[in-house]
């Protein structure tokens, strides 16, 4: 063990001024990051352009780690027959410790060790850090692994320079031609090709690695390479089978989901794309969650014992109602006043007539009918061929629906005043409001006047905050109105995420005397939330009709 940490202080001894450069490259992208998060970011192009300063860090890093791995390899190479440390009592085994040591403190301990201030200055949890600090392990992994594999098989820099470009070319061109077929086949059996292909390269690398130190044999080690390249290419482009299912699995029942219920309430052709798309209907959803997402398996069965079944179809979903939003933000809503909601029924019946008197020529789909309270449509779409389709028409088949459904819990993470210059962490966040910026408004024939406000936030966002939206909340009537707008992922998310975000905030009004007014103390009382949607389970369920009727588009009159 001596002799393994004599080896790591020689390379570090003489790595110190590459490693200085290394350190210097991340200290480099923890002050950006912070500039990032400062009022300057209101400035949308200095905001873009300090955001493409970091990925260029971000970048020169990589190439920074892959370079450093070379050099510590090829100080004591693996291949040649006048290397230094074979003429010493070292073995092949404590020289490779040596190296991962290095290798690990050097490019895997110190990234995390300047990270930390900056991940608890922006709130995260032991969670975060945990789930951030394997993010960066990671992205460090793609960088090392290839290096540490070129590395020892060549025993010159430039040699390890130009099988790098090589390397970078092969991949070049079969990322090239995978994007080419990519559409071509489900994405679930595109996730398994890319596993599969990724899983072959690294265990050939490391039985690569782990041969050329403790036998020094290149030939072999150059053979097992090059079957293992064959392999994961082969993987990539041909493995025929998906494997997600294995481990995506039946949900585990959530508490409160015995009692929804589901059915299949209608089907409709997507002729442009050549799709069967097929719609359920949940009932009964608890209050406190929402119906994210979920995969189902689609049978359709004739009664001449003909099956047609795809699996594995990712479910999308359209909400009803939900009180799940109420119970994250605490909300109490207050009844409004007779002479303001009487006028907006009829402004919306207006709405609705113009749209009709505007539209009637489109053909539409008839749709499933609206959800309701703790409702939600969710769809499955089926590829299918014009036989099929055309069978479906002439004789409706029986329709089995084996669905997955996966249920997520509204969070608040943070609430902030509108004021400017404002900001907080917590919850896996930091949040900064940079800037409020009055617009002119103007009055509408059929509605209430324009926005009022364009708010301006930056704010870092730990990675496993996976989905995440901002909501207008008012304290004073008790409501709340998710936020639409322009958003820019300034750094690239690898030890977390920065982004600016623009969104208009149209303050609540009251009818009085003939025209839309501003509630009194409107600004006062109206927050800005940021409420992110976590899985809190699931629950699964199989739906099944005798007979699937295609709903035909129609004409609106």
């Amino acid at each position: 063990m001596n002799l393994t940490w004599h080896i790591f202080k020689k390379d570090f001894r003489r790595l110190r001024l590459p490693a200085l450069a290394w350190l210097l490259l991340l200290a480099a992208q923890v002050i950006v990051s912070e500039r990032l998060l400062s009022v300057r970011s209101a400035d949308l192009n200095w905001f873009l352009l300090t955001g493409t300063l970091f990925n260029l860090l971000e970048a020169v890093g990589l190439v920074v780690s892959y370079i450093l791995v070379a050099f510590l390899v090829l100080d004591d190479p693996l291949v040649g027959t006048e290397m230094f440390w074979v003429t010493r009592p070292i073995s092949g085994a404590c020289l490779l410790g040596a190296k991962l040591i290095a290798i690990g403190l050097m490019l895997g301990f110190v990234p995390v060790l300047v990270w930390l201030p900056w991940w608890l200055y922006c709130g995260w949890g032991w969670g975060d850090i945990v789930h951030s600090t394997l993010r960066v392990l990671c992205v460090q992994t793609i960088a090392v692994a290839p290096a540490l594999v070129i590395a020892t098989l060549t025993n010159q820099i430039a040699r390890f320079l130009l099988y790098s470009l090589l390397l970078l070319m092969l991949a070049w061109v079969g990322l090239l031609n995978l994007l080419t077929h990519w559409q071509e086949f489900p994405a679930s059996l595109v996730e398994t090709r890319l596993w599969m292909a990724a899983g072959l390269f690294l265990v050939c690398g490391a039985v690569v690695i782990g041969k050329q130190f403790l036998t020094r044999r290149l030939p072999p080690s150059v053979a097992i390479l090059a079957c293992g390249g064959t392999l994961a290419a082969a993987a990539a482009f041909w493995w025929p089978w998906d494997l997600t299912r294995i481990w995506q699995s039946d949900q585990k029942p959530m508490s409160g989901t015995e009692r929804v219920s589901a059915r299949i309430v209608q089907a409709s052709f997507e002729a442009a794309k050549g799709n069967l798309v097929v719609e359920c209907l949940l009932m009964g959803l608890p209050e406190d969650s929402i119906s994210a997402s979920g995969i189902a398996d689609v049978e359709l069965r004739w009664p001449d014992g003909t099956r047609f079944r795809q699996d594995h179809l990712k479910l999308s979903v359209r909400l009803g109602e939900n009180k799940s939003l109420q119970h994250a933000l605490m909300l109490q809503p207050v009844e409004e006043d007779s002479e303001t909601n009487k006028h907006r029924e009829e402004m919306a019946r207006e709405f609705k007539r113009r749209a009709l008197e505007i539209d009637w020529w489109k053909r539409r789909t008839s749709r499933a009918p609206g959800t309701g309270f703790d409702e939600a449509i969710v769809s499955a779409t089926l590829v299918i061929s014009q036989p099929i389709a055309t069978r479906i028409k002439a004789e409706p088949p029986a329709c089995s629906v084996w669905a997955r459904i996966t249920l997520r819990r509204p969070e608040l993470l943070l609430e902030l005043p509108l004021r400017e210059d404002v900001q907080q962490s917590g919850k896996g966040m930091r949040m900064h409001v940079v800037q409020l910026k009055p617009e002119k408004r103007k009055p509408t024939k059929y509605g209430m006047v324009g926005k009022s406000l364009t708010v301006t936030v930056v704010y870092e966002q730990a990675p496993d905050v996976t989905e995440m939206h901002f909501f207008q909340v008012d304290r004073g009537d008790g409501n709340a109105a998710i936020l639409s707008g322009s958003s820019a992922m300034s750094a690239f998310p690898i030890s977390g995420k920065i982004v600016g975000a623009w969104m208009d905030i149209t303050p609540p009004q009251l009818w009085r005397t003939d025209k839309w007014v501003d509630r009194p103390g409107w600004l006062e009382s109206t927050t800005l939330s940021a409420v992110a949607y976590r899985e809190s389970g699931g629950f699964n369920r199989e739906i099944h009709t005798d007979r699937l009727v295609v709903q035909e588009p129609e004409t609106g009159e």
